[in-house]
């Protein structure tokens, strides 16, 4: 039975300030309610403490099993039968007089290799399955969930390899590796220390004033058997990925200040008669987030007239960023529903309703939801890359960016190459994202494990690749947003005779301006760039700048994305390129 106080959000979109910088709390309450993918980053990423919350559930789970077991009445998959394929009829014993089943188990699934995850992963795995296994369903012990606790407010991370899970009986392999730390069962389980110094599990709770585990009729099967890893590989990159897509709603955002884009296109109601709620919403963070621009237009009329505006129409890039970018908030809105939702699942078999006393054998450790969702982060991040890649384009060609400089080159002393080297950077980066778009979910193993798994979800691969897919986007972003900001300094220059464009731009886009600034170690100036010539820019050392403070839980970046706003200016006749009326404009109540 599902816990009280699940949030299913079917049909809501994602709130983008939902997604802002992480900040750990006092601790993180573990009772088997949703875990939104926020909640995990804390933990995983913040090194949040979390506290167990009533053992009720648990205690009643565990006291069934030792019933049932006490009563001999009962045959329980994994605690009197081997397992999978070997779970033959005429088996029916705890274990033999060598090796109990659950240990037994432990020690035929240690079998990963590759390199070792990070350790959040590892953390957003642990915190996932503490909150599932608390429910009682699967009837652990109560001493390995608190093990579960003691390792993640202790810093102690089991050391799990990137290879082992087909997504089929949940995440097999990497749980071993985990359970088998938790309880320190052998040297070859490894634990991480909060310094990155890596011990034998044995001998790293020795050290940590902990004594191993003993494990009781259902622990291993029970805690092995789960989504926890595909999961929470997949809910920090949804994390990110929901992040990434709102720093490209503000890059857009100043891009289109750059091209003096035409507000027709963001308009209330072409939204209104694409009745679709993410269009509604997305032409609105627009509207907001280029209101009181002196760049931007308000009607095809004042294109035609403009002496800078050379189209009648903005190109299919810029006028149809809410056509375009408005299903990948669908998507991302569904994968967050698929997540929450699976953050409440008890995915083990078999398991047990501690109301009625009854057990089940069911299914519920195939990861589909998973593999799904991170097919779809991948999937989301390609399309929104590509977005960014026809725009960026455009403003590298002086007769598609309204007579900007070749390559936003900001000095033309015949040798200078502007920003040629940042964009191949781009391209290169462009081609792996839109890899990466391609499913998994089609390509499962069909003859897995004597053919018991022979359908299966390669959740943790999917979950692996949108990391991978975020990591890249996130590269990509740090410069793309060099492209835009450069893009502007050169515009207003053109207009105003100022490269300082926080003067001109949209107000709401300013406190990124100064971010960036921040970022990259330079002030802005009316005077010059941020990048003039190519021997003084060090492209490479300012990406990795804005890299490394985009991917920060107290990013200067991200976290101007959601600043109050100075009030939007109006639009007068001597102050902006255009032949416009004053006009007041309302900000949208929510983004």
């Amino acid at each position: 039975m599902l816990s009280k106080g699940i949030a299913r959000r079917f049909g809501k979109l994602i709130k983008l300030s939902d997604y802002e910088n992480t900040t750990a709390k006092a601790s993180a309450k573990v009772t088997g309610d949703v875990l939104t993918p926020r909640d995990i980053a804390c933990v995983a990423r913040n090194y949040q403490q979390v506290q167990l919350g009533s053992s009720e559930r648990a205690s009643k789970g565990f006291a069934l099993i030792q019933k049932m077991i006490a009563d001999g009445n009962r045959t329980l998959y994994g605690v009197h039968t081997n397992y999978g394929g070997h779970a033959t009829k005429g088996s029916s014993s705890l274990g033999t007089d060598a090796i109990d089943r659950q240990t037994n188990l432990l020690w035929a699934l240690s079998a990963d290799a590759g390199n070792a995850l990070p350790r959040e992963s590892v953390r957003a795995a642990l915190f996932l399955r503490t909150n599932s296994l608390i429910q009682g369903a699967s009837g652990v012990s109560w001493s390995l969930i608190e093990r579960c606790e003691t390792f993640l407010n202790k810093r102690l991370t089991p050391v799990v390899k990137e290879h082992g899970s087909i997504g089929a009986s949940g995440d097999l392999v990497p749980l071993t590796m985990v359970c088998g730390s938790l309880i320190g069962l052998a040297p070859h389980f490894k634990i991480e220390g909060p310094d990155g110094t890596v011990l034998p599990a044995p001998v790293a709770l020795a050290v940590n004033g902990m004594d191993k585990l003993k494990l009781a009729p259902k622990d291993a099967i029970g805690f092995v058997n789960g989504t926890s890893f595909s999961l929470g590989i997949g809910s920090l990159a949804l994390y990110d990925a929901v992040r990434y897509y709102d720093l490209a709603l503000s890059i857009e955002s100043l891009i289109c200040n750059v091209m003096m884009a035409n507000m027709e296109a963001f308009s209330g109601y072409v939204a209104q008669i694409r009745p679709y709620n993410s269009h509604k919403y997305v032409s609105e963070i627009f509207r907001e987030r280029l209101a009181g621009s002196k760049l931007t237009v308000r009607t095809l009329d004042e294109a035609v007239k403009s002496k800078y505006k050379t189209l009648v129409q903005d190109r299919y890039p810029i006028r149809c960023l809410p056509q375009y970018m408005a299903p990948l908030l669908d998507k991302l809105s569904s994968v967050q529903e698929y997540f929450e939702n699976e953050s409440v699942t008890v995915s083990d078999n078999p398991v047990l309703d501690i109301k009625s006393g009854e057990v089940y054998h069911g299914g519920n450790f195939l990861a589909t939801g998973p593999t799904m969702g991170c097919d779809d982060i991948r999937y989301s991040m390609a399309i929104m890359v590509k977005s960014l890649d026809a725009l960026i384009g455009q403003l590298h060609e002086p007769s598609m960016s309204l007579e900007l400089p070749h390559s936003l080159r900001a000095t033309e002393d015949g040798v200078a190459m502007g920003l040629k080297g940042p964009q191949i950077l781009l391209n290169s980066i462009a081609g792996k994202v839109l890899y990466y778009a391609s499913p998994v979910w089609p390509l499962f193993s069909t003859h897995s494990e004597q053919y018991n798994q022979a359908v299966n979800s390669l959740a943790f691969q999917s979950a692996l690749m949108a990391s991978e897919s975020c990591r890249l986007t996130q590269t990509y972003l740090s410069v793309a947003l060099m492209h835009a900001i450069q893009a502007c300094e050169l515009r207003t220059k053109q207009i105003f005779g100022s490269y300082c464009a926080k003067e001109y731009i949209s107000p709401r886009l300013i406190p990124l301006y100064d971010a960036y600034y921040t970022v990259i170690g330079k002030q802005s100036s009316s005077s010059k760039p941020a990048f003039i010539t190519d021997y003084d820019c060090a492209y490479s050392v300012a990406i990795e700048a804005i890299s490394k403070d985009i991917a920060s839980p107290e990013s200067k970046i991200m976290a101007a994305l959601h600043k109050s706003k100075a009030t939007p200016r109006t639009f007068a006749h001597t102050t902006s390129p255009h032949d416009k009326k004053t006009e007041t404009l309302v900000q949208p109540t929510d983004t």
